[in-house]
């Protein structure tokens, strides 16, 4: 029924609310938009996230994607500083220099990239099996037998994690460095501006640890990788089927720019990459 049957044809078997479980946990499959919209708002804390273990905990560690409470309620305020509109349109420049950076393998955060994908790459495998204590001495699955040679191979998930933890540290103590040196002003114009300044606020209730700071850039960097990639290969494929499209948007790009680099104000001029593709991608 799962490879062949659509969400509508599943609940119109199953009715509005479906309870099925995943091994030892209970999971709620509603269309309720009453239900859900308690769940979303969830102003009383009821609905807790579950838990990360394994694979998924090293992935995302406890940020903003696990955490809960009033740590979620920190981690939120920080990054909702930074992604809106005239935050984003400030940290263009940024975005242009960090891209530089990344074509010409000078930055880290492609090495921090890779990492993470190997470590999705096990996550995938093994999300979807259930663990029950002591069976899996006796009896193991073909993903976890191949997730164990992963971790015992080369992609050993301790050096992998440490690895990670070790890059976003470079880049911290970098970033550091150049305010005391006086290179720098208040860490920059970034998310991770915002991430420095918390942990290194002597107040509490404001302040983060510098885990919480490591495990915020894992989870932008992942996060930001998957819709940038997804959101990248749409578009070369749109510009690849269509080819007016793509003359036009080759067009597009010299009239606004000419040689030199994007701005935030030509940016939001461009019609058939940001606004074509997007449409037709949201339709499809």
């Amino acid at each position: 029924m799962v490879g062949s049957t659509s969400s509508t044809e599943f609940h119109e078997i199953t009715g509005m609310n479906t309870l099925v479980w995943d091994g030892h946990q209970a999971k709620l499959i509603t269309l309720d938009s009453g239900i859900i919209r308690d769940v979303l708002n969830n102003k009383d804390g009821a609905y807790q996230k579950p838990k990360t273990q394994g694979f998924t905990k090293k992935l995302f560690g406890d940020g903003l994607v696990a955490s809960d409470g009033e740590k979620w309620a920190k981690l939120w305020e920080i990054a909702n500083q930074t992604f809106h509109a005239e935050s984003l349109i400030n940290m263009v420049p940024a975005i242009i220099s960090s891209a530089e950076l990344l074509e010409a393998a000078t930055w880290n955060g492609k090495k921090i990239f890779e990492m993470l994908m190997k470590l999705t790459v096990i996550m995938v495998r093994n999300f979807h099996t259930a663990r029950f204590p002591g069976i899996s001495k006796i009896f193991m699955t073909g993903h976890e037998i191949e997730a164990e040679k992963l971790e015992k191979g080369i992609w050993d998930l301790e050096k992998l994690e440490k690895g990670i933890w070790d890059l976003v540290m470079e880049i911290v103590r970098k970033r550091e460095k150049k305010v005391v040196m006086g290179e720098m002003e208040n860490y920059g114009s970034d998310f991770l501006r915002l991430l420095l300044k918390a942990n290194h606020d002597a107040d509490e209730k404001k302040g983060i640890a510098i885990e919480d700071l490591v495990d915020e850039c894992k989870t932008f960097y992942i996060a930001g990788q998957e819709t940038t990639t997804s959101l990248l290969s749409w578009t070369v494929l749109l510009l690849a089927i269509h080819d007016h499209w793509r003359e036009k948007a080759r067009k597009e790009v010299i009239e606004l720019f000419g040689q030199e680099n994007p701005n935030s104000n030509g940016i939001a001029r461009l019609k058939i990459v940001s606004k074509s593709c997007l449409h037709r991608y949201i339709s499809g």
